[in-house]
C-alpha cells in the first residue's frame, strides 16, 4: 500500500479494519482488500489533483493576478 503502510498508519488502519469487521460483520482478511483499494484510490487522486499545474487550471483573472 505504499505510503499508506508505513509503521506511523499500521495503528491506525489496524483499528479501522477492526471497526468495519464489527459494524459490517465481515473478517479482518474480507475488508483488508477494499480497504487498501480505497486508500490507494485516495491516495493517487490526492497525487494528480497536486500534480495539475496552474498553467492548467487557472482562468484569466487569476493568470492577471499573478502576473
Amino acid at each position: 500500500m505504499s505510503k499508506l503502510s508505513d509503521h506511523s498508519y499500521a495503528q491506525d488502519i489496524e483499528q479501522v479494519l477492526g471497526m468495519l469487521s464489527k459494524i459490517t460483520s465481515c473478517s479482518v482478511a474480507e475488508i483488508k482488500p477494499h480497504l487498501d483499494a480505497l486508500l490507494n484510490r485516495l491516495n493517487q487522486e490526492k497525487y494528480d489533483s497536486a500534480s495539475v499545474s496552474f498553467y492548467e487550471t487557472s482562468t484569466h483573472e487569476e493568470w492577471s493576478a499573478e502576473f
